[in-house]
C-alpha cells in the first residue's frame, strides 16, 4: 500500500512538472545581440514582425546589446511563435537641442515636454522591417539566437 501511494504521488509530481514546463502559448525562447558599427547597441527596441496571423514579439537591448524577445504581454511568455519574421530595430532619444533644453529645465525645476525633440539615434532604414535587411526564422526546439549588425552612425 505504501508503494502504491508513493507511485501515485510521484506520478502526480511528474505530471505537474511536465505540464508546468510546457508553454501554453506556443512560444519558443529567442535571444540575440545588436551591434552598431561593431559596438553593442543599448536601449534599442528589436521587433520580430510575423507572417500573417501570428503575434509580433519584441525585446529591448541592454548595455551589452543583448536582448530577449517577449510575445505580447508577459502572460504570453518569453519568446516568439515558430515561423519566419522580418525584423525592425529602433533607438530613439533626444536631439542635441532637446538634451540641452531638458538639462536647462531640470536645472531650474521646470517640466520639459520632450515630444518635439525625439529623434532616431540609428539610421532610419533599420526601423522599417521592409528596409532593415534583417530576417529570422524561429524554430521550435532550436537555439534561436540571432545577431544583427547595424552600420552607419
Amino acid at each position: 500500500m505504501k508503494h502504491f501511494a508513493f507511485c501515485v504521488c510521484l506520478s502526480a509530481t511528474l505530471l505537474c512538472v511536465v505540464g508546468c514546463s510546457t508553454n501554453p502559448h506556443g512560444v519558443t525562447m529567442v535571444t540575440g545581440i545588436v551591434t552598431l558599427d561593431g559596438e553593442p547597441l543599448d536601449q534599442a527596441t528589436v521587433v520580430f514582425h510575423p507572417p500573417e496571423g501570428n503575434q509580433s514579439a519584441s525585446g529591448r537591448t541592454d548595455a551589452q546589446g543583448k536582448f530577449t524577445i517577449t510575445t505580447g504581454s508577459s502572460e504570453a511568455g518569453t519568446g516568439a511563435q515558430p515561423g519566419h519574421y522580418q525584423i525592425s530595430i529602433t533607438k530613439r532619444g533626444l536631439s542635441p537641442e532637446g538634451e540641452r533644453l531638458e538639462a536647462e529645465a531640470m536645472r531650474i525645476g521646470r517640466e520639459f515636454n520632450s515630444a518635439n525633440y525625439v529623434i532616431s539615434k540609428i539610421p532610419s532604414m533599420y526601423g522599417n522591417p521592409a528596409t532593415s535587411g534583417f530576417e529570422a526564422t524561429v524554430e521550435k526546439g532550436q537555439k534561436n539566437h540571432f545577431e544583427f549588425k547595424l552600420e552607419g552612425r
